[in-house]
């Protein structure tokens, strides 16, 4: 974790441009553990107007941050484009993957729990929900369906001629 607990992303330390800082493998892996504890320690806030009994106060309720790439490697004090390098390093490879999963469970989990927005994490995710609309022939038009009922036929109901 930085030398000072920090509350935003923002108030961690500027890289100085150049090259990456040299990790070894394990101390990627220590980064990436701090930085999914600062994610679960460091929680959005939410200001909710609360009443009871007639009165009302605005109270700040916790809400599940979301765990991602981006925040990782601001963490980590790397650019995101150093993190997808990574992905096909011999040296990070094991590590980057394990750290990719870790990210998506816990996002999938969030929203399955809708503690995240689900809609923003399958997008994220890259899950969908597909529909065809399209018919045999590639147009959007379906051809009419034509309902055939076969059987009896009932019979007309009866008039009563006293009444009608």
């Amino acid at each position: 974790m930085p030398t000072k607990k920090v509350k935003h992303l923002w108030e961690l330390p500027v890289s100085k441009g150049g090259k990456p800082p040299k990790f070894t493998p394990e101390q990627l892996h220590k980064k990436c553990v701090e930085y999914f504890n600062w994610v679960i320690e460091n929680p959005l806030m939410e200001s909710k107007l609360v009443s009871y009994q007639g009165e009302s106060v605005v109270e700040e309720v916790p809400k599940m941050r979301a765990m991602t790439v981006h925040g990782l490697s601001l963490f980590v004090g790397i650019s995101y484009q150093t993190w997808y390098t990574w992905r096909s390093s011999e040296r990070y490879r094991d590590i980057v993957a394990w750290a990719d999963s870790v990210m998506r469970q816990y996002k999938f989990d969030g929203a399955a729990a809708e503690l995240l927005n689900s809609n923003i994490i399958a997008r994220d995710l890259g899950l969908v929900d597909k529909q065809d609309f399209s018919s045999e022939d590639g147009s959007l038009s379906p051809k009419p369906t034509r309902i055939v009922i076969r059987g009896k036929r009932a019979a007309p109901p009866e008039v009563d001629s006293d009444n009608g």
